[in-house]
């Protein structure tokens, strides 16, 4: 019988999407899976779950972060100093509460950087 339902979980048109999803990006399905679990161990041990969250964010938001750092005076022209003041208290709160994010984020950016630079915005 469990057989028989699986043998049907198989065949359904959105479980085939999502095979074939993982099939075609599987850096971003391993990032999925690893961010996840990173996410529920968070709820167990932030300072793991935290640091594992923080390598994924890194990875994938680094040139984000490289670029937004290059440009702060336009990031605080744009946004206003009262935004930009208010992020930075986020910022700061959430750096105390999960060291480990930012942390592990922080090096994941850097490393990211050695390994395959940027050559300015890409969009």
């Amino acid at each position: 019988k469990i057989s028989s339902a699986l043998g049907n979980l198989k065949e359904h048109e959105q479980v085939k999407k999502v095979q074939s999803f993982a099939k075609e990006h599987k850096a971003d399905t391993a990032a999925y899976i690893i961010l996840f679990m990173g996410i529920i161990i968070s709820l167990f041990s932030p300072l793991y779950g935290g640091a594992i969250v923080g390598a994924v964010v890194g990875i994938y938001f680094a040139e984000d972060v490289v670029n937004t750092l290059g440009n702060l005076k336009g990031f605080i022209k744009e946004k206003g100093k009262l935004k930009s003041l208010i992020l930075l208290g986020l910022m700061i709160v959430f750096f105390i509460a999960l060291p480990a994010l930012f942390i592990v984020a922080a090096a994941a950016v850097g490393i990211k950087q050695l390994v395959s630079p940027t050559k300015g915005d890409t969009k």
